[in-house]
Parts: C-alpha cells; sequence; structure tokens
C-alpha cells in the first residue's frame, strides 16, 4: 500500500478517538485545525523538497509504507487489548466486594 494510498486513509480516522473520548467539538474543531495546517505544510514540504526525484524515492522508501500501516495497527491493537484488561479487572474487582 503506497503512502499516497494510505494518507487519506488515515486522515479520516482522525475524529474517531475524538469521538470516543467524547471530546467537545469546540475543542476538537481549533485542535484539527491546527493538525491539517501541520499536515498540509508537510506535505507540500515533502513534495517540493522531493521534486522531480519522486520515483525514486518512492521505490526507496516502499517498505517505509508497510511499517507505518503495521505501527498503527499494532498501536490500535495494543490500545484495544489494554482498555479491555482494564475493564475486565475492574469489574471482578466490583463484582468480588459484593
Amino acid at each position: 500500500m503506497p503512502l499516497g494510498f494510505a494518507t487519506p486513509l488515515i486522515r479520516s480516522f482522525v475524529a474517531i478517538p475524538a469521538g470516543f473520548s467524547r471530546m467537545r467539538l469546540l475543542r476538537f474543531l481549533p485542535l484539527a485545525a491546527v493538525g491539517i495546517l501541520a499536515f498540509c505544510a508537510a506535505l507540500a514540504g515533502i513534495g517540493w523538497a522531493v521534486g522531480s526525484s519522486w520515483h525514486t524515492a518512492r521505490h526507496d522508501l516502499k517498505y517505509v509504507d508497510y511499517a507505518v500501516v503495521a505501527g498503527i495497527v499494532a498501536a490500535a491493537a495494543y490500545w484495544v487489548l489494554r482498555r479491555r484488561r482494564s475493564n475486565t479487572i475492574g469489574r471482578r474487582a466490583s463484582n468480588s466486594s459484593r
């Protein structure tokens, strides 16, 4: 999966953690705007710097795409497992006190 394909896919999931944590819209919007600005500036800067040697850079860095996606999947799995364990431990403690 080339990074060009993964970038919009990853960006589309940015609001999900904010929704899970019940972040207020008035707090989310300015933070999202700052993130979007930084993201777009970084992409534009990378595009300008790479310029005409894009095909060479893309070929050299294709495994970085896989590593980034694998890292995101691993981090999400770790987060989900950690949340489930903490919820299970909390339920056990509350059930044993009855």
